[in-house]
């Protein structure tokens, strides 16, 4: 199992290498401003720990899609400053500054975790994915029977659940994603079930 750390922020990862270069954790950096996402697919593997420090949310989105297909464990490290970690379930939100001892117990503590199941999940996505998309989609059975005031509460209420309440519309975006993540696991082990008979 390896770390890898993906980030188009050089400063956090010059310091992240250098932190984890006096641990036993062996890992990989991963600069976005050198290396282009799709070569991950050839070194990720299946439980990996991929920390995301990406602030351009097309990258993001790639590597979320591709952290997804192979079932890594993941945790997004926003530039955000105001935000609390966490750590409740996979995948995790923590701030990119963090105390270099509680980075390298972080990196340890990914090791043991895996993606669990979450109820509603589709219906928190698609709230999000509203509010995220220019379009509106009005498709979602969901959404097309709530109100806009029931849809902001909703929207609160899961953005306070991942710490990004305060945050600003990147807030927004990445809670997104993580749910996206989530939404993915939940679709890939659900379909593995059925293929199994379970």
């Amino acid at each position: 199992m390896k770390h890898i750390l993906i980030s188009d922020d050089s400063f956090f990862l010059n310091g992240a290498k250098a932190l984890l270069l006096e641990s036993d954790i062996a890992f990989e950096t991963i600069n976005l401003n050198e290396k282009n996402a799709r070569t991950l697919t050839r070194t990720l593997c299946r439980g990996d720990v991929v920390l995301i420090a990406v602030d351009n949310i097309y990258y993001r989105r790639e590597l979320v899609n591709i952290a997804s297909s192979i079932s890594c464990r993941v945790v997004f490290a926003p530039a955000f400053h105001h935000i609390q970690p966490v750590e409740k379930e996979l995948p995790w939100i923590v701030p990119r500054h963090v105390e270099p001892g509680y980075f390298i117990k972080l990196m340890r503590k990914l090791s043991d975790e895996s993606m669990s199941q979450q109820s509603r999940l589709y219906d928190y996505f698609k709230v999000m994915d509203y509010f995220c998309e220019s379009h509106k989609n009005f498709g979602h059975h969901y959404i097309k029977h709530t109100s806009i005031k029931r849809l902001s509460q909703k929207k609160r209420l899961i953005l306070k659940k991942y710490n990004l309440d305060s945050s600003n519309s990147q807030g927004e975006l990445l809670c997104r994603d993580v749910l996206l993540l989530k939404k993915k696991h939940q679709e890939k082990k659900h379909l593995k079930n059925l293929i199994c008979g379970n």
